[in-house]
């Protein structure tokens, strides 16, 4: 049996199980600290999971998590602050590290594409069942090194290379699921789209919604957690 989700999260996002562990309820509530239901309803709209959606852990939560198991919380917190600030990436429950996507997608069927099935076949998901390869393999055996440093040079590679290769699956997997018909579609109306597209991220087409989705989460967490302008909180 592996380590509980709530120690999971707590190693890597302290502060985030007070209400919950569980991805989706703790996404939510971070995005109604954020963003305005009344005021700004169309943004919420995009951002908000949808019937059927699965919070879906970006860098993912119990891989990564091999990491930091073993460590002092001294040097859990250095592991926590070195990804943060040489890469800019957020772990655990933080809702930068969290992206809705339809269940589907998400864990998929058997044979059917997914996230999950991606990760796996690269090696970038640790996957008890399964004869660990890749990175996957990588962090695995770190995870028996006592030295925080080392832990940080294998952080490095997977952020590097695993991490960007399945943010840009999880684009191509949503805007695909988005483009089977206006069914199905995340955005009311593309003039929305496009208003934040041009506000947040100049590089963002309106049909490349899982893309749009993905990076006006990120931008909205940023600007307005940091900038304090999100319902009057800092």
């Amino acid at each position: 049996m592996g380590a509980s989700r709530k120690a999971q999260v707590l190693r890597q996002s302290p502060g985030l199980t007070s209400k919950t562990d569980r991805p989706g309820p703790s996404y939510e509530a971070q995005l109604n600290a954020l963003v305005n239901k009344k005021s700004e309803p169309e943004l919420y709209r995009a951002l908000a999971a949808q019937p059927g959606d699965h919070a879906h852990h970006k860098i993912l939560l119990e891989t990564i998590d091999k990491l930091f198991v073993g460590l002092s919380e001294e040097d859990q917190a250095t592991l926590r602050n070195y990804i943060g600030d040489k890469h800019g990436a957020a772990i655990g429950n933080s809702m930068r590290n969290l992206v809705n996507m339809p269940g589907v997608i998400h864990q998929g069927r058997t044979g059917e594409d997914s996230i999950h099935q991606f990760a796996r076949n690269q090696g970038y998901e640790i996957d008890s069942k399964l004869q660990q390869i890749g990175l996957a393999r990588d962090i695995l055996d770190a995870s028996t090194v006592p030295s925080v440093k080392y832990r940080m040079h294998v952080a490095d590679n997977y952020l590097t290379e695993a991490v960007p290769a399945m943010n840009n699956k999880i684009n191509d997997l949503l805007t695909s699921y988005y483009d089977q018909g206006p069914s199905v579609k995340r955005f009311a109306d593309e003039t929305v789209l496009d208003t934040y597209r041009q506000a947040l991220d100049g590089d963002i087409n309106t049909s490349d919604q899982g893309k749009a989705v993905t990076v006006i989460a990120d931008k909205v967490y940023m600007n307005k957690a940091i900038n304090g302008n999100g319902n009057g909180k800092r």
